[in-house]
């Protein structure tokens, strides 16, 4: 069965929304970050990605931390980047992993670090 890891989202951190490119140009792209409420939205995000963010499940009800997604859609589809980790006692983006855990490129943190501004978390040294 599906479970509802919460059903009030942290506060004070809002989803994010970025658009780049033009469709002048037929290059434009939305990238978004939104957070993962259910264990059933964990699992999938973790079957997608290859890496284990279902097991986070619990932390999530405990309020330890919320789980985030970011996806990239373009002309292509949409498509998952990472999964993005907050400890929200300290508002810390403390892990963000793609597919089969492999570490943000250089837009993706980039991407991140916007968003991070406009809702006042902080990024981790060692992310």
């Amino acid at each position: 069965p599906d479970t509802i890891i919460t059903d009030v989202r942290m506060p004070g951190i809002d989803g994010f929304e970025f658009l780049e490119g033009s469709q002048q140009n037929g290059n434009l792209k939305c990238w978004t970050i939104r957070e993962l409420l259910s264990s059933k939205a964990l699992v999938s995000e973790g079957r997608q990605l290859k890496h284990c963010v279902a097991t986070y499940a619990s932390s999530c009800v405990r309020s330890h931390c919320s789980i985030w997604t970011m996806e990239l859609e373009s002309y292509e589809g949409i498509n998952k980047a990472v999964t993005i980790e907050i400890r929200n006692s300290s508002r810390q983006i403390c892990q963000v992993r793609g597919k089969a855990n492999r570490l943000p490129n250089q837009k993706e943190r980039q991407v991140i670090q916007r968003w991070a501004e406009s809702v006042g978390l902080r990024i981790a040294n060692y992310v």
